[in-house]
């Protein structure tokens, strides 16, 4: 496998130059070298061209048209190079109109051999503009309007000025690449995804007087703490904790994998809050709707079935979705109940705990 960086000067001046929107670039481009992590530094424009900055990221893999990018750190969707699946495309970008937005990664793969992926620390675009290749552009710069409804370039500085003396602006940032046979391709991307978007935080605070340095365990302080008492599924992630007044405490579970993206992890996973929380004794759990704003059983979602065609074949009457109770337990009911949670692939579920 090779990795590159490479700026390409953009084309400009013009209502075809490249902008805020579209990126046009002028030629086969220029390698440029880059530290231990992404960092493209300033772009200069002393040539008074703008430039795109990209890491392009080549192998073997045999991948087609075909390449795999995030929503919004969720599920992948697969994009298949100058196509689109409900109208016959007239490539007129053959660059701009093959990337797509990432929030946390894309990959390739090749069937039943090998899965490369580039997951990211922060948003970029990505695309997949030959065989075997992956590219993620890190950093641009325009000094051109693209006529696309901006009406001024992408021309970030360090100071946040336009018309000024002050330098580029500065792109940092790190990239992880996994490169892995199909089975275990999901679980390493996943893991790896969740470390990079959600690390663990270090905070500190102040001793109190009673602990003396080098004398904790006579101290009487708790030396180990967790909020939860069990481990959580690995398909399981814990989204949100969040305590509220009136002794009540924010729950959301998300369920990490999407419909078969791995033979095991992909399928509904249980969560038995009784477990989870050993240390909360809860008089009321109740479900509510992913924003929080009111009991899951008040939801009116409305499921429209779709025509064969994005302009007929629909049926207009709109069907409502069955609701369960909202309310798993209250009072005795908690401590009796089995309080399991059931989590389906790419599924988000939101709690409000009611401590005793």
């Amino acid at each position: 496998m090779r990795a590159a960086a490479r700026w390409t000067s953009n084309a400009g001046g013009s209502r075809a130059g490249s902008g805020a929107y579209i990126f046009r670039p002028d030629g086969v481009g220029q390698s440029i070298a880059c530290g231990g992590g992404v960092d493209s530094g300033t772009i200069p424009i002393d040539d008074k061209k703008g430039k795109e900055v990209v890491l392009r990221y080549a192998s073997s893999l045999d991948s087609g048209a075909n390449f795999y990018t995030d929503s919004n750190g969720r599920e992948y969707l697969k994009r298949v190079r100058d196509f689109r699946p409900t109208w016959n495309l007239t490539i007129t970008e053959p660059v701009s109109g093959n990337y797509y937005p990432l929030t946390a990664g894309a990959y390739i793969q090749e069937s039943g051999k090998a899965e490369l992926a580039v997951l990211t620390d922060r948003a970029q675009g990505g695309a997949s503009l030959a065989s075997g290749e992956l590219e993620i552009m890190v950093h641009r710069r325009t000094l051109f309007d693209d006529w696309r409804g901006v009406a001024e370039p992408l021309n970030e500085t360090m100071q946040g000025c336009m018309n000024c003396q002050s330098v580029g602006l500065i792109a940092r940032g790190k990239h992880w690449l996994t490169l892995q046979d199909p089975g275990s391709a999901a679980l390493i991307r996943r893991t790896f995804q969740q470390r990079m978007n959600d690390p663990p935080i270090l905070s500190f605070g102040a001793l109190p007087k009673q602990a003396r340095a080098g004398q904790l365990q006579e101290s009487g302080l708790a030396l180990h703490f967790s909020a939860v008492s069990a481990a959580l599924p690995l398909n399981v992630h814990l989204l949100t904790l969040k305590t509220l007044p009136q002794d009540s405490v924010l729950l959301r579970l998300a369920h990490l994998y999407q419909v078969d993206e791995h033979a095991d992890l992909a399928k509904s996973a249980q969560v038995n809050l009784h477990k989870l929380f050993a240390l909360m004794k809860l008089s009321q759990v109740a479900e509510l709707s992913l924003s929080a704003n009111q009991l899951q059983s008040d939801v009116q979602r409305l499921r429209w079935q779709a025509g064969k065609s994005m302009s007929g074949g629909a049926i207009d009457e709109p069907i409502y979705i069955e609701q369960h109770p909202a309310v798993m337990c209250k009072g005795s009911e908690c401590f009796d109940d089995d309080l399991t949670v059931v989590l389906n692939p790419m599924e988000i579920k939101t709690f409000l705990l009611q401590l005793a």
